[in-house]
């Protein structure tokens, strides 16, 4: 059977739906913002309904949502150039650090892009906690640590969310 082309619109590659892609955005930026909430209604006591609710879902669902942003900004980053026949503007959109190698002391800006590419290919995603891992109160910051390899060579980023939320939403017009 032959292949039928179904770009039917004048654009050609992946149509992404950018309401969506910007309620990822809204929804991971959310579930960091309700951490602290969440975390000030839980208490000591075993069963905790609010406890519970951050320990099952709040990391699992900030990961989906990282790594599915990140594809998505990826996706629209290289549409655009496609489209346009010049490079989006997000490698001036600085959101992080990134440090190379890993255990080194020097730290360089990480831009949007790059973030991106760092978030697919993490091999270890950690998060900024606030008070003792064990502890009732204990919450999450915006931030996001990465580690990974790239050619034999360790890295470590660190994402600020609220940029990565902010600068990933104008990618969505």
């Amino acid at each position: 059977m032959p292949e039928n082309d179904t770009s039917w619109h004048a654009v050609k590659g992946p149509k992404l739906d950018s309401l969506t892609c910007k309620e990822k955005l809204y929804t991971l930026a959310s579930l960091f913002f309700a951490s602290r909430h969440f975390a000030s209604l839980a208490d000591d006591e075993v069963g905790c309904p609010f406890r519970q609710m951050l320990d099952e879902h709040e990391e699992s669902l900030i990961t989906q949502l990282l790594i599915e942003t990140a594809v998505l900004i990826r996706m629209k980053d290289d549409l655009f150039q496609q489209q346009h026949g010049i490079p989006a503007e997000s490698q001036k959109d600085m959101v992080g650090l990134l440090r190379i190698p890993a255990d080194s002391g020097a730290d360089s800006l990480l831009h949007l892009r790059e973030a991106c590419n760092k978030v697919i290919h993490a091999k270890l995603i950690n998060f900024d906690l606030v008070g003792e891992p064990h502890r009732h109160d204990r919450f999450l910051q915006p931030i996001v640590y990465l580690y990974g390899e790239q050619r034999g060579t360790s890295w470590k980023a660190q994402i600020d969310v609220v940029k990565w939320v902010e600068f990933g939403y104008t990618m969505f017009p």
